[in-house]
């Protein structure tokens, strides 16, 4: 049953009133908003909709049946929202869900893209001259510099240095074929 105030109000908001509009905000907000935080559980969530209905409402202000339930047209509002909402956060966990299945998919062949990749360094730094692989290995696995490999070997930084050339362009010439 439509009270004879809210058509009256309903009446005046067809003509554009803004006194109309805030007294039936009043008497529906606090309805609309506790209508929408049930389904939601979220208070920012049934404020946002809440206004969002009567942001409706205003817009559509012309077009409201006077003779028809204000309720049961601003309810009806509201309940298409909810679940417009509702169906946004779906398509969106779906979304996430999606793209992280991908992304351990893609982080899983980089792992196993990766340890391919040192498996054939690995390889590469064994298959050195016994010398030269022990001069690669002082400076890249223990990080001495030549000064301190050439010390500890009895050799020139100039030997230190054209072996780690000689062991860098080895690898290079591997992994090139490996990596294009």
């Amino acid at each position: 049953m439509i009270s004879d105030r809210t058509r009256y109000l309903v009446k005046k908001l067809n003509k554009g009133s803004i006194n109309a509009f805030d007294e039936l905000f009043k008497i529906y907000s606090g309805k609309i908003f506790n209508f929408t935080r049930f389904f939601l559980k979220s208070i920012e969530e049934a404020e946002e909709i809440t206004q969002e209905v009567f942001v409706a409402v205003w817009e559509n202000r012309s077009k409201i049946d006077p003779k028809k339930s204000f309720s049961s047209y601003i309810f009806g509002i509201a309940k298409n929202k909810i679940f417009n909402l509702i169906r946004q956060k779906v398509h969106y966990i779906q979304f996430i869900e999606k793209n992280s299945e991908e992304n351990e998919i893609i982080n899983d062949e980089k792992n196993f893209l990766n340890k391919e990749l040192q498996n054939l360094i690995n390889e590469c730094i064994e298959n050195l001259p016994p010398k030269r692989k022990e001069i690669f290995k002082l400076s890249r696995e223990e990080g001495l510099t030549y000064k301190e490999i050439a010390e500890k070997l009895n050799i020139s930084e100039n030997t230190v240095d054209v072996q780690i050339r000689k062991s860098l362009k080895q690898l290079q010439e591997v992994l090139k074929n490996y990596l294009f």
